[in-house]
Parts: structure tokens; C-alpha cells; sequence
């Protein structure tokens, strides 16, 4: 996709809540006398649910510009990633149609921005919530070397000739229905995600729906590794 396509998308999905907010707020500020009260509680709950959309949108194109031009900053820590995980459902809880299986270790931390690993997991549970099944995971498994998380659907997957680019900003299916937003959310994961020193990707689960997996570096090793190169630095300077 070339980029004017691109802004032309961003433009239109800016568009689209701006118009929304602007006409129920003119019909809010003529036409309330005639309104019912449930009118009006629609009205505010569609100008609530745009504007939610709109700063969305709005934040992942401030993000996406940070990281493309080298700006962006993590601060990295130790992280307990249940507690991670727990926050991060608290903040985007499944829809009534679906539900949220979670298996994550106890006491097992991973190196990562507390606030940027929950918006990588948010993410990635509302893409599956939208895109899914009725069932969503969210696992994690201590590899040694590496944790790897994965959140898991049983929906239909993706298409093969999106999966192909499907962390790339430009990554568009040829309709509404078959995309995952206009991929800026997913080009932001991996940003982050690589940003915490680990990698994420995309695989078809089985037998059916999709697979987000991403690993992240154990804390307990990272602490290692550090002291390791502070003790190696001590005896240089010595």
C-alpha cells in the first residue's frame, strides 16, 4: 500500500468519529425538548463510545510516529506478568459473547515497561475479542531463556495474504470486515515488543483460529546477564 493510500485511510477513520460526535451534539444541543429520555442516554453513550475511538486512534498514531523516528522510550523493569495479565483484563474485559481463560504462572517476571507490556496485551485480547470466537488464552510459559506468551482465538484466523504483513502499519484486508483495524495497533506491539528485547509473530492455531505469540526476556536472567557485565567492567577498570 503507498503511503497516500495509507493517510487516506487514517483520514477517513478520523473522519468517521468527528462526523458522528459533531452530529449527535447538534442534534443534542436543537432537538433535546423532543428528545426521550432514552434518546438522549443514546446519544451521550454513541458521542462517549466515538470519542473513545477517536483518542484510540489518535494514540496509536502518536506512538507509531515515536517509534518510526527513533524517539520512543521504554523504561524497563521487572514485571510479574500474571499481574500484568490481571490488569490488562481488568482494563479491556471480554464481551458478553466471549470469555477469558488465563494461564500464567505465579512469581514468573519478565523484563518490560509495566504500562506498555498492558497495552501489548490489551491489544492483542481486544484484536481476539473482535476477531475470535467465543474463547479466548492467554498462557504463559517459562522457556529458560526466554517466557513466551501467546493469546489464543477460535475464530476463523487470519488470511494467508494478510499474515504476511500483518505487523507492518500499512497491513489492510480488502474489506471492513477482514481487517484487523488499519494496522496500527499491531505495528505498535511489535515496536514495543522489540523495544523489551523480545519478538512477537503471528500462527494459525489448531484446529482452528488465531495464534499471537510473543516472547519476552526472564527478569531473573536479565539481573544475571547485568551483574555479570558489571563484575566484567570492575575487573577491566581494575
Amino acid at each position: 500500500m503507498r503511503e497516500s493510500d495509507f493517510l487516506s485511510i487514517v483520514s477517513h477513520e478520523l473522519r468517521t468519529p468527528i462526523t458522528v460526535i459533531v452530529g449527535l451534539a447538534a442534534t443534542l444541543a436543537q432537538r433535546r425538548d423532543h428528545l426521550s429520555e432514552a434518546q438522549v442516554d443514546e446519544c451521550l453513550e454513541q458521542i462517549r463510545h466515538q470519542g473513545e475511538r477517536l483518542g484510540v486512534l489518535v494514540a496509536d498514531l502518536l506512538d507509531l510516529s515515536q517509534l518510526e523516528a527513533g524517539r520512543f522510550r521504554v523504561r524497563l523493569s521487572a514485571v510479574e506478568l500474571r499481574r500484568a495479565a490481571a490488569l490488562a483484563i481488568a482494563d479491556a474485559p471480554p464481551p458478553s459473547s466471549s470469555s477469558v481463560e488465563v494461564e500464567v504462572p505465579d512469581d514468573l517476571w519478565v523484563v518490560a515497561d509495566p504500562a506498555r507490556l498492558e497495552q501489548v496485551l490489551i491489544n492483542l485480547l481486544t484484536n481476539a475479542y473482535r476477531y475470535g470466537g467465543s474463547v479466548v488464552r492467554l498462557e504463559a510459559h517459562d522457556r529458560f531463556d526466554h517466557v513466551l506468551v501467546t493469546v489464543t482465538d477460535d475464530g476463523d484466523g487470519v488470511p494467508a495474504e494478510l499474515a504476511k504483513s500483518l505487523f507492518e502499519k500499512h497491513s489492510r484486508g480488502d474489506n471492513a470486515d477482514s481487517h484487523r483495524g488499519i494496522g496500527l495497533g499491531l505495528a505498535i506491539v511489535r515496536g514495543l515488543v522489540e523495544a523489551f528485547g523480545g519478538q512477537v509473530w503471528y500462527e494459525p492455531a489448531t484446529p482452528r483460529g488465531a495464534r499471537f505469540n510473543l516472547t519476552l526476556r526472564p527478569a531473573a536472567q536479565a539481573l544475571r546477564e547485568q551483574t555479570l557485565a558489571d563484575e566484567t567492567a570492575t575487573r577491566s577498570f581494575r
